[in-house]
């Protein structure tokens, strides 16, 4: 019986931990703007740059290594527009983190149904994204 109750105790214990551990998750702080172009851009590191490898190599794609990068992408893109500009005018910086997130889930949609010329159109889409939105909102 003690060691009933015993246990009750830790399972209860355990599903008070993943509560408070999912909502700490949940309230996690939006990215900065730095944090997100480093994780999507960086030239070593980036998704970005790993899917432009990916798509001008000539070896077969492995889909189901480009989940979670493609996840994470869309994710990251999604939480640009939660920040603030440094520079340039606030509707111009919700519309081009609208369409860059649009965007970034086209390319994990794209990879979720295993499509190449689906993933092609959303990473140039993407890459052609840049220069404007520096123009408009990097200081």
């Amino acid at each position: 019986m003690q060691k009933m109750v015993w246990l009750g105790c830790l399972a209860l214990i355990g599903g008070m931990m993943t509560l408070t551990s999912t909502s700490v998750i949940a309230n996690e702080p939006v990215p900065s703007i730095s944090d997100i172009m480093v994780e999507l851009n960086n030239s070593k590191k980036g998704i970005h740059p790993k899917f432009g490898k990916l798509l001008k190599g000539k070896s077969e794609i492995k889909w189901e290594t480009l989940t979670d990068d493609a996840k994470l992408y869309a994710d990251l893109a999604a939480a640009l527009g939660k920040n603030k500009p440094e520079k340039g005018d606030e509707a111009s910086w919700k519309k081009l983190c609208s369409e860059y997130a649009a965007d970034a889930k086209a390319l994990s949609e794209a990879v979720a149904k295993k499509d190449l010329e689906g993933l092609k159109k959303a990473h140039a889409k993407l890459s052609k994204s840049c220069g404007p939105c520096h123009d408009a909102h990097q200081p």
